[in-house]
């Protein structure tokens, strides 16, 4: 939710990244393939500085979605939160169902919408017996 340098990546992600940008520099200008020539490293420094600048740019306007949808509260955060912190560590048939509740009564908390308007009409209810659920999903 900060600038890039707030919280720093992967290392596999940070490799990955200066190679394949170091490999495609050296390749750019130290060869010519199927009659494209080479590009001098002066090009090749342009392209660099204008990629890192659009990087920045890229950034500040990821800082300010965040903060949009903070203002607006377009997700509850909080709420969002303590959701995940209820979310079961292994989802049976019946934690599934409760999950899923939660998340239809969260919803509904949040956007005042009744239970059938974040479903698919038709769906089936979970008002059937757990053990025969449970034996069913078992066989899948």
């Amino acid at each position: 939710r900060g600038m890039f340098f707030t919280r720093r990546p992967a290392t596999s992600l940070l490799l990955a990244f200066f190679g394949s940008c170091v490999a495609t520099s050296i390749i750019s200008t130290l060869t010519s393939i199927n009659g494209m020539e080479s590009i001098n490293i002066k090009t090749a420094a342009v392209v660099w500085f204008y990629a890192l600048i659009w990087f920045v740019i890229r950034d500040l306007l990821k800082i300010a979605t965040y903060w949009l949808l903070k203002v607006f509260r377009v997700i509850d955060r909080e709420k969002y939160l303590n959701l995940v912190a209820k979310k079961p560590k292994t989802m049976t048939t019946k934690n599934i169902r409760k999950f899923s509740n939660d998340l239809r009564n969260t919803m509904q908390s949040t956007f005042g919408k009744s239970s059938q308007d974040f479903g698919r009409k038709g769906s089936r209810s979970f008002d059937y017996d757990d053990e025969k659920a449970d034996e069913v999903y078992s066989e899948m």
